[in-house]
C-alpha cells in the first residue's frame, strides 16, 4: 500500500537527526574546529564567492544549494506532496527542479510558483556578469516541463489576488506543501507564514529558505521569522514541528526552517 503522506509520532517535541554524530568535531591547522565552524566558514564561502550564482539545472540557473536541494527531493518522494506553493520563483530553475521531482512520482503533480516579475526576465540578473552568456543559460519556461507542471502567478505572495488563486489550487489537492523562498526580509516572511501556514495539509512540509541570512548579515530575517511563528501561543503553535533531522547533513541554508504540519 502506498504512503502518501509522512507519518511520525505526535509529539510536539522538535524531530532530531537519528542516530546522533559520531564525531562534532574535526583537527586542522589551526586546532579544532565544530561542526559548527566548518559549515558556518563554508556557509560564508558559498555566498560571498556567489557559487550559488553559477549553478544550473537542467541548463536553467538554480540558486538552491546542493545539500537542500538533496533534502528537498528526498522530502518530495517521502511526502508525496500533489502541490507544491512555492513563493519567489526568480528564474524558475528552483520551480523546475520540484517539476522535475515531483512527476516522478506523480505525472499529475503541479507547482504553483508566484514572483513581482515573469520568469524569463530574471535571466542573468542575479548571475555573474557573462555567466549565462558562456553557459548558455536556458529558460525554465521553455522546458517541457514547465506548461505540463507549473503555473505561475504574477504578484507579491502577500496580495489578495494572489492569495485567492493560491487557495483556490490548495482547495483542489490533496498534499499541499509550501516553500516560502521570496524576499527574505523579517516582516515579509512572517507575513508570508500568517498567510500560507493553514494551507499546509497534515503529513506535509512548511519550508522557511534561507534562514543562514540572519547571521550571515547580522540582521533579524527568516530564521527570527520562523522562531517567532513557533513560540508558544503564536500560529504554528501546535500544529507544526521543527524537523531538525531534515539538517542530517551538516549543511543547510535552511537551518530551524523544514517545518513539518501535524
Amino acid at each position: 500500500m502506498l504512503v502518501l503522506a509522512c507519518v511520525f509520532p505526535l509529539s510536539l517535541d522538535p524531530i532530531w537527526p537519528w542516530p546522533p554524530l559520531a564525531r562534532n568535531s574535526v583537527q586542522s591547522g589551526s586546532g579544532e574546529l565544530s561542526v559548527d565552524d566548518v559549515t558556518f566558514g563554508f556557509d560564508q564561502l558559498y555566498e560571498h564567492n556567489k557559487l550559488w550564482a553559477q549553478q544550473r539545472f537542467m541548463g536553467v540557473q538554480c540558486q538552491q544549494d546542493p545539500m537542500d536541494a538533496w533534502i528537498l527531493q528526498e522530502i518530495l518522494f517521502d511526502c508525496r506532496p500533489d502541490l507544491v506553493i512555492e513563493t519567489g520563483t526568480q528564474n524558475g530553475g528552483g520551480t523546475l527542479f520540484y517539476a522535475a521531482m515531483m512527476q516522478l512520482y506523480d505525472p499529475t503533480a503541479r507547482v504553483l510558483t508566484v514572483d513581482t516579475l515573469p520568469v524569463d526576465s530574471m535571466k542573468g540578473m542575479y548571475s555573474i556578469p557573462g555567466f549565462c552568456a558562456r553557459k548558455g543559460c536556458l529558460n525554465a519556461t521553455d522546458n517541457p516541463l514547465w506548461p505540463k507542471h507549473v503555473q505561475f502567478i504574477l504578484g507579491r505572495s502577500t496580495d489578495l489576488h494572489v492569495l485567492k488563486a493560491v487557495r483556490e489550487a490548495a482547495s483542489k489537492a490533496k498534499r499541499v506543501m509550501v516553500v516560502l523562498d521570496s524576499l527574505h526580509r523579517y516582516d515579509n516572511v512572517l507575513k508570508e507564514l500568517q498567510c500560507y501556514h493553514d494551507i499546509v495539509t497534515p503529513g506535509q512540509y512548511l519550508i522557511i529558505q534561507d534562514t543562514k541570512l540572519d547571521r550571515i548579515r547580522g540582521t533579524k530575517s527568516a530564521k527570527a521569522a520562523a522562531h517567532a511563528f513557533m513560540q508558544p501561543g503564536a500560529l504554528g503553535d501546535g500544529k507544526f514541528r521543527l524537523d531538525k533531522s531534515r539538517e542530517y547533513l551538516l549543511y543547510s541554508q535552511h537551518s530551524d526552517g523544514y517545518l513539518l504540519r501535524v
